[in-house]
């Protein structure tokens, strides 16, 4: 069985105070087998020309975490989508465009970002926020890394706004298909990934969509 390698003791033995047991402890003096290990695994990385603490413009992930807020997501929310904490979520989402962020961070943020960015958040009042703040959602813009580009925030795009009414009627089909099998609302919201008020919104939807298909059968009889 494999063990990991041990730690440093932390003491007066140890002449890095600030930080121990990584590559970058190492570079200071801590020499536990547990930076050493820690410092062989960031050269291989380095050497295979991966730099997962090498930094980049923090600007294009910063705008993907306010299209999110601008779609009703919280931090809290985005937060629990990925393992970066609140407080991390919080540094990027602020960044200007002379922030920097790592690379890791950077593939964390992009992956919340194409789980989330089409689908409502369950905060209005924060997506008021956000876009009180200038903050736009994703298809304001043509292309979300080209911080030259100014969000379209005068127009509406028709494209959008078709794919929105597509997502929408393809939630609410399936939000349909689970009522009609008996699921209570935290069921589906669970297994879709939404709130309880969510669904409950578009069940009220399907029910006033139902009451009227079944009046025009009445008519039409």
């Amino acid at each position: 069985m494999k063990t990991s390698p041990a730690r440093c003791p932390r003491d007066h033995t140890c002449p890095n105070v600030r930080s121990h047991d990584t590559y970058s402890a190492h570079r200071y003096g801590c020499r536990s087998p547990a930076a050493i290990a820690d410092r062989h695994r960031y050269d291989k990385l380095h050497e295979a020309g991966l730099h997962p603490h090498h930094l980049i413009p923090a600007g294009p992930y910063a705008r993907r975490l306010q299209a999110l807020a601008a779609r009703d997501w919280r931090i809290e929310d985005i937060a629990a989508h990925t393992t970066l904490n609140r407080s991390q979520v919080a540094k990027i989402i602020t960044a200007t465009h002379r922030g920097t962020i790592t690379q890791s961070s950077a593939r964390r943020v992009d992956l919340v970002f194409r789980k989330l960015w089409w689908r409502d958040g369950p905060s209005p009042r924060a997506g008021l926020r956000a876009r009180n703040r200038g903050w736009v959602v994703a298809a304001a813009f043509d292309d979300i890394d080209n911080m030259d580009e100014q969000p379209k925030t005068g127009q509406k795009d028709p494209d959008a706004a078709a794919t929105q009414r597509s997502e929408t009627a393809d939630r609410r089909a399936t939000i349909a298909r689970h009522w009609a099998a008996g699921h209570t609302l935290q069921q589906t919201a669970w297994d879709l990934g939404l709130t309880t008020r969510t669904v409950a919104r578009h069940r009220q939807a399907i029910a006033a969509d139902w009451a009227a298909a079944r009046t025009d059968e009445q008519v039409a009889s």
